[in-house]
């Protein structure tokens, strides 16, 4: 069974201690999802990190999303226009680094990642300055230090 991911969430599907407990899904786009079948609501990690609920998602349509071929793809197409959404929390670039070596098989990603936006990481070392020298002059360039390790492979 893969292993569940917990992301800042309110009171909606799944929630632990203020945490949303997701299901991690093989997919280009999104990285994981709960349902909470009282309320019809279906929330969705996208790999952006940006945590989104999904209203009126019935239970019909939420076992089709599961067993459907590709879960990104389903839910582009017949979720995300039928169902009103609603941002519950901005992805963080540190959270967008872990999600980033986590697709990557990483399991020590302790240090400093450089990334353009948030989305593209540019690059890793053990020391901010090394990063600051390499990339500087650059726009848009962010550098967050993670002091955590991906839990299991």
């Amino acid at each position: 069974m893969p292993r569940l991911l917990s992301c800042p969430g309110e009171e909606m599907a799944g929630r632990e201690g203020g945490r949303v407990t997701l299901t991690p899904i093989e997919s280009t786009h999104l990285e994981g999802y709960s349902y909470d079948l009282k309320t019809e609501t279906l929330v969705i990690r996208f790999k952006t990190a940006d945590l989104w609920s999904y209203a009126y998602v019935h239970e019909a349509l939420y076992d089709d999303f599961l067993r459907s071929s590709s879960m990104g793809s389903f839910f582009t197409k017949r979720i995300k226009p039928a169902c009103p959404g609603t941002l519950i929390s901005k992805g963080t670039l540190a959270e967008r680094v872990e999600i980033w070596l986590r697709s990557d098989g990483a399991l020590d990603f302790s240090g400093y990642w450089c990334a353009t936006d948030g989305k593209n990481v540019l690059g890793y070392s053990e020391h901010e300055a090394d990063l600051r020298e390499q990339y500087k002059g650059d726009e848009g360039v962010m550098i967050v230090k993670v002091e955590e390790q991906a839990h299991g492979a």
